[in-house]
């Protein structure tokens, strides 16, 4: 298995090599090309900025032609995570009762930061049951 719990308990796994590495420059590349595409970084249901919790710039790339590419390779390499995930965790074996949110490619400057908090009071987004996170020049 290569997903592994970061640490015990914790409910946060790592899956090293998730996308390879000509992919990822590739987005990082087309990121930073695509000014027009570019937003201050938004939270939430309402999809609204505060910068209390996030300072970041974001590409909302699901449901455009021109980054469906981008789409898809998450798409996939999240699947693949799953389907490793679900023997650990059965309860995710049945995809069909939770909902794809899309992918948002975020860039961080120095100085720039997103807080870590929890979506279960937010009842427009009770039905994220799991968040994935791509490092793509980690």
């Amino acid at each position: 298995m290569s997903l592994r719990e970061v640490k015990p308990g914790s409910f946060i796994f790592e899956k090293k090599d998730a996308l390879p590495d000509f992919l990822c420059n590739d987005m990082i590349a087309r990121f930073e090309a695509q000014k027009e595409d570019q937003n201050a970084g938004i939270v939430g249901a309402n999809r609204g900025e505060n910068t209390q919790l996030k300072k970041t710039t974001d590409i909302y790339v699901s449901n455009k032609e021109h980054w469906k590419d981008v789409d898809n390779n998450l798409f996939r390499s999240f699947a693949m995570a799953l389907q490793e995930f679900h023997t650990l965790y059965p309860y995710f074996s049945d995809m069909s009762r939770f909902k794809d949110m899309g992918y948002n490619l975020q860039r961080y400057q120095a100085g720039e930061y997103y807080h870590w908090h929890v979506d279960a009071d937010n009842l427009a987004l009770a039905p994220r049951q799991l968040v994935a996170l791509w490092y793509l020049n980690d």
